[in-house]
């Protein structure tokens, strides 16, 4: 949860978070400029001036879009933007190069983390426009949310770095977030992920952001009409007091228009502030002849402190999935998954090296209809490094130590080295190992005995290319493979691999953007001599030989017209390969949406969402696509 508090008579740079900004200050030589003073402006306002190896480090900042001015007697001065979006992404290195005052030409760096926009009411059609988000068919064959070509299992879910149980379903991740109550959907994909859970560092998160506690008054509201759902209301009010920050912000509203979020933060001293969030619960859905009813509440507690140079964070938290299923027949069935625990993390920055160190207890549990159920618990001490190689680039290390009632002790290590051959072009390469949780022994009544503790292990790699273009254009290309094993085994029990490509620029006023991508990935399970594939497969006997390769393919193509008299429209449609989460076969769900300005008043936007009328026939997924659905809403 990102602080946006300061004392009644501090100024606004006191406001805490998680984020961090390295900024490197060189001159057309490459050499270093020391002196060099650093403004970053966004939720709150930092500076420094750069050492003498003409490094700076802007710590604790609270999430979101800063513009860096960097500026130096005899330079012109010059600019950046940096976009801080979720703490698993880690510091983000910023490199400038100041141009003598002799010079015309002024040259700007630019460093943006993309994050995913909710356009309606529902979450489902947010993350289906995102890349590397797959909507897969999970356990059940119900649906559950990975990154491409990663098994369900493989991927967390959060909540502003809540971890959500998913359930054996997995629709709390999917189907009882409401889109309206988030700020932006964040992406951190593996297998190097900063995360206290180890199987998130393989397989990557995906977190739902909600909006931040503002320094200044901040009052929303918006009323709107779903042709599926029917009417919905979103209220926000949100403020700082002095030391203290509040904010509100329910949903309500028919189907599943509701939720509700509340955040308190108190300065206990100026660089010093504590916070407590809670999330209520959404309502009850129809699936075909199915009610299915949700109560997923979560809160976490978080203290964090700037000690210097250094920031420490302190957070504990709980997560709960309370799912009823009533068909019209009169039968039930329910499940009840939480994951609650502490943490604490430690960031010191030496110089232009950071280095973190974290801890995680965390209990994940769940009781089934008929009085199955499963325990565990399971702590995570994490050590890591980031180091600068100079102008080539940057080297970070990092290892995690795990043990828990269904694990034995391990270390699994990490490592990505991102090299800058040149002003325009940086190159990743990631690999990483973490564990994956063996499959829950009540999956399957019959497998419990083989199933239960079988910790597994997951290695992958991911090699990317991001170049920034002109302005804040973009194009970017990966590839990866993740596998998992079981016990150190030599026969993989699943591998994932697959590669991305895409384009971004986006839209200026009086402009138009572009948006493009495509993925393609396969997964690939094994013989039934591994626990998770005796589990997926049910024919005869096959030791080592291949079960599946089942395919995932997606692609986007969007663009956005941004005029200067505050029209914004935006159309597109997402590509989804056979075999998907939604049908069995190839399918296209088209979008569109037409925002006009009413100015202080605030917006009328009209929204479609699968236009082209596609029937979905999963069916924990087709109550949210309904063909053609329209949304008509009203306010900020």
């Amino acid at each position: 949860m990102g602080c946006a508090l300061c004392t009644r008579n501090a100024p606004a740079q006191l406001a805490l978070g998680p984020g961090i900004i390295v900024a490197s200050v060189h001159d057309v030589a490459g050499n270093p400029i020391s002196g060099a003073l650093i403004v970053a402006d966004g939720p709150t306002e930092r500076q420094a001036t750069t050492s003498q190896a003409g490094i700076v480090t802007l710590n604790a900042l609270p999430l979101g879009t800063y513009g860096l001015r960097i500026t130096r007697s005899g330079y012109e001065p010059t600019g950046a933007s940096v976009r801080l979006g979720s703490r698993a992404e880690g510091p983000r290195f910023v490199s400038v190069r100041l141009v003598d005052t002799s010079f015309s030409d002024l040259r700007e760096t630019t460093a943006v983390v993309p994050a995913g926009t909710t356009g309606d009411p529902y979450v489902a059609h947010a993350l289906s426009e995102l890349p590397s988000v797959a909507v897969v068919r999970g356990d059940g064959g119900l649906a559950a949310i990975s990154l491409a070509g990663t098994g369900p299992d493989e991927s967390q879910v959060e909540l502003d770095g809540i971890p959500i149980p998913a359930g054996v379903a997995g629709l709390a991740a999917v189907r009882f977030r409401d889109a309206l109550a988030l700020d932006r959907i964040e992406v951190a994909e593996g297998p190097f992920v900063e995360s206290p859970a180890l199987r998130d560092t393989v397989g990557g998160i995906v977190n739902y952001r909600t909006p931040d506690i503002t320094l200044s008054p901040s009052i929303s509201a918006a009323v709107g009409h779903d042709s599926q759902f029917g009417t919905f209301q979103d209220l926000l009010i949100t403020d700082t007091l002095g030391r203290v920050g509040v904010l509100a912000d329910a949903v309500t509203g028919g189907g599943e228009n509701r939720a509700q979020t509340a955040k308190l933060e108190y300065a206990l001293a100026p660089a010093v502030a504590l916070g407590v969030s809670a999330y209520g619960s959404q309502s009850s859905a129809s699936a075909g002849q199915t009610t299915v009813q949700n109560l997923a509440p979560a809160y976490a507690a978080d203290l964090r402190a700037k000690l210097g140079v250094a920031t420490f964070e302190a957070r504990d938290y709980d997560s709960v999935s309370d799912t009823s299923y009533l068909s019209a027949g009169g039968g039930s069935y329910g499940e009840d998954a939480r994951i609650d625990g502490f943490g604490f993390s430690f960031d010191l920055p030496a110089g232009h090296d950071l280095f973190s160190a974290g801890f995680d207890r965390r209990r994940e549990t769940a009781t089934f209809s008929g009085g199955t159920s499963y325990d565990q618990t399971y702590s995570t001490l994490t050590l890591d490094g980031d180091f600068s190689l100079g102008d080539a680039g940057r080297l970070a290390l990092g290892a995690s130590g795990s043990s828990g009632t269904q694990l034995a002790a391990r270390l699994d290590p990490r490592a990505l080295i991102t090299l800058r051959p040149s002003r325009t072009l940086t190159l990743k390469l990631a690999a990483g190992s973490g564990f994956a949780t063996a499959p829950d022994p009540v999956r399957d009544s019959g497998q419990a005995t083989a199933v239960t503790a079988v910790p597994e292990t997951s290695f992958g790699y991911r090699a990317t290319l991001d170049t920034p273009l002109r302005g804040k254009n973009r194009v970017w290309a990966s590839a990866f493979e993740l596998r998992r094993f079981d016990l150190f085994a030599s026969l993989a029990d699943a591998r994932s691999s697959g590669v991305q490509a895409g384009f971004e620029a986006p839209a200026q006023p009086g402009g138009i953007g572009i948006l493009a991508f495509a993925e393609l990935a396969r997964t690939y399970a094994y013989g039934p001599a591994q626990p998770y594939a005796r589990y997926a497969y049910a024919g005869p006997a096959l030791p080592s030989e291949q079960l599946s390769g089942d395919p995932y393919s997606k692609g986007r193509l969007a663009f956005t017209y941004h005029s200067t008299g505050g029209v914004v429209l935006q159309a597109g449609t997402t590509l989804f390969g056979a075999g998907n989460a939604l049908t069995d076969r190839a399918v296209a769900l088209g979008d569109a949406s037409l925002r006009l300005s009413l100015g202080k008043v605030g917006a009328v936007t009209l929204g479609l969402s699968n236009a082209f009328g596609t029937v979905v026939t999963d069916p924990a997924l087709a109550p949210l696509y309904a063909p053609r659905e329209l949304t008509l809403t009203l306010g900020h």
